[in-house]
């Protein structure tokens, strides 16, 4: 008999062990899935900040390959894209959101949106 209570102990052993190392794995599997989770949410930001984005300059649409652009970038690809501009003009970023308009600098990195919308004029007061 005692033979047999011994091996019922290494079997409760045995048992604890492996239920602990089955806690670990689930551990582990829901780490991961969090980590999975993360990266996916990480792929569709990545991918909606990579696709064009449409904005408007002088109320014409203009296509740009990337949301983070400089203002020569706008100009470059209104111009590329039939609005009648030059790369001398001054681009303005319209006012939206509670923002005042302002001027967007030629080397100066900002971020559009579908929303944004500039005006390029030569810097003569017309009116």
């Amino acid at each position: 008999m005692s033979g047999d209570t011994g091996r019922v102990h290494e079997d409760e052993e045995i048992v604890r062990e492996d239920e602990a190392r089955l806690r670990e794995d689930e551990r582990r599997v829901r780490e991961d899935a969090g980590q999975l989770a993360d990266d996916e949410v990480r792929l569709r930001e990545d991918e909606r900040r990579d696709k064009d984005v449409v904005i408007s300059v002088n109320r014409k649409s203009v296509t740009l390959d990337s949301r983070r652009v400089t203002g020569m970038d706008i100009k470059q690809a209104a111009i590329a894209q039939g609005v009648e501009i030059r790369e001398d003009f001054l681009l303005t970023f319209e006012a939206h959101g509670g923002k005042e308009a302002r001027v967007v600098g030629d080397d100066e990195m900002i971020t559009v949106t579908a929303h944004s919308v500039f005006t390029a004029n030569d810097g003569d007061d017309d009116s």
